[in-house]
């Protein structure tokens, strides 16, 4: 799908996750429409029971290590357009926007949610009460429903604000509802920060094939292009300068709906692009390595205890997207035939199941939700990834997307069982490690006291 800015043409694949939630928005109205058919199984007889949430936070703005010096660098970039400015082939039309450019937030909103991923947390939270009221919009009680983020005071506290805007979006208000900060290290939701094998072998370390695609011909041929449409010589904007338009593009779209940076590049343009960066998650965060999502058994042995749970009606769980990159991994989701290699972009191009743009964008999402059913009776699970209510993922190990809670308990109970983080990660302190973990699970069995609330930590709604 393409989106007119300006006069030239954006493909808008860091825009998919807000228009699927447009079509479930769609949805959600016709379901509020015709009350009979508010549960999304009810013409297979099935009630739905509980409900789990990992979510990634909502848009934020640009990391604070990212920020300093990115504007001075734009600006030249800018310049530099402005002085071959007849010799290029973009209309005037973005040229003229791009003359008028300048940033639109300060430093001071480094790696803070924004007032867009506010409103992006918020809305799912409304459309997933809509879709299940009878579970999600129950009176509030904390035995009911249990919220968790992860620690990241002084980083700008996305996940928590993002948390907050869930409950708004479910109850009208987040202020008496009881939010667990997730304590160090973080086991659940931040095991890649803490895994001492996963630091030592993945972590920092270049990946091979990221770096080779860097430098491939189709990596030269967007810097050529790039050159060539600005109306530049040859190699005068180099690769750091050309991801520089792509992260400004991106991060400007995602939180205004518009950037002049977009027009800089075409779609041929942005796949490549995108490429390369789902090459470097796959290595890091997903499939490339072993290590980079066994730790995610946590959050399996998490989403079993609460589909277990006859008590509990919701768990909701905010994060980051190596945390649900791991779990998509360990579940056996979005996996490739082949491995993403600087030399097989071809093959990848167009069909490839691993494309974080849609699977991890900002407000990503993997929902289990268990239903009772009638015909047969048994307990199910369906599991939804951000929110395509239309079409849900089938489980590897399940025949379909309606899945026997007995099938999964089946192809998850294993992994759970040999949750032995101090084994897979090869912990140096193993005893201060074991005692973190069952601190956690205790605060998990009993919720903490409610967090401050106060008006000065409150993100407005704007």
């Amino acid at each position: 799908m393409k989106k007119k800015m300006g006069c030239a043409s954006f493909s808008s694949t860091m825009e998919l996750y807000r228009l699927q939630n447009d079509s479930v928005a769609a949805v959600s109205r016709l379901l509020n429409c015709h009350q009979s058919s508010v549960s999304t199984e009810k013409k297979d007889d099935c009630q739905p029971l509980s409900f789990y949430i990992l979510a990634r936070h909502g848009t934020r703005y640009n990391k604070l290590s990212n920020m300093n010096g990115m504007a001075e660098k734009l600006y030249k970039i800018r310049t530099m357009i402005e002085s071959h400015i007849s010799k290029g082939i973009m209309c005037d039309e973005d040229l003229n926007w791009l003359r008028s450019w300048k940033p639109r937030h300060t430093i001071q909103d480094g790696s803070k949610l924004s007032k867009t991923g506010w409103s992006e947390i918020f809305e799912i939270g409304q459309r997933y009460g809509d879709l299940f009221p009878s579970v999600l919009r129950q009176n509030y009680i904390p035995s009911l429903y249990e919220f968790r983020y992860t620690n990241y005071t002084g980083k700008g506290d996305r996940t928590k604000q993002s948390a907050r805007a869930f409950a708004q979006g479910l109850w009208g208000k987040f202020e008496n509802v009881e939010m667990i900060e997730n304590s160090r290290p973080d086991w659940l939701l931040q095991f890649y920060e803490h895994c001492h094998k996963y630091l030592r072998v993945v972590s920092g370390h270049p990946v091979e094939d990221y770096e080779k695609f860097k430098t491939g011909p189709e990596m030269a041929k967007v810097i050529n292009d790039v050159n060539k449409r600005l109306g530049l010589p040859e190699n005068t904007i180099g690769f750091s300068d050309v991801y520089l338009i792509f992260e400004t593009c991106r991060l400007e779209h995602g939180l205004y709906r518009d950037s002049p940076w977009c027009s800089v590049l075409t779609p041929s343009m942005l796949e490549v692009i995108e490429y390369h960066q789902d090459v470097k998650y796959y290595w890091e965060d997903g499939y490339g390595h072993s290590i980079s999502y066994e730790p995610a058994c946590t959050l399996i042995d998490d989403i079993l205890q609460h589909l277990e749970d006859e008590t509990k009606l919701g768990r909701f769980r905010f994060a980051h997207s190596g945390t649900l990159d791991a779990l998509y991994t360990r579940i056996g989701l979005f996996e490739d035939e082949q491995p993403l290699r600087a030399n097989n972009f071809d093959h990848h191009r167009s069909h490839r199941q691993w494309a974080t743009s849609r699977s991890t964008p900002m407000s990503a999402n993997i929902a289990f939700v268990k239903f009772r059913c009638l015909h047969p009776p048994m307990l199910r699970v369906k599991t939804i990834v951000n929110e395509d209510i239309r079409h849900p993922v089938t489980i590897p190990g399940c025949l379909a997307s309606l899945c026997p809670l007995e099938t999964i308990r089946s192809l998850w109970q294993p992994i759970a069982s040999n949750c032995d983080i101090n084994r897979i990660c090869e912990q140096m302190n193993p005893t201060a490690d074991r005692l973190q973990r069952t601190r956690d699970k205790e605060m998990q069995s009993k919720p903490s006291s409610t967090i401050n609330n106060s008006s000065q930590d409150i993100l407005p709604l704007w």
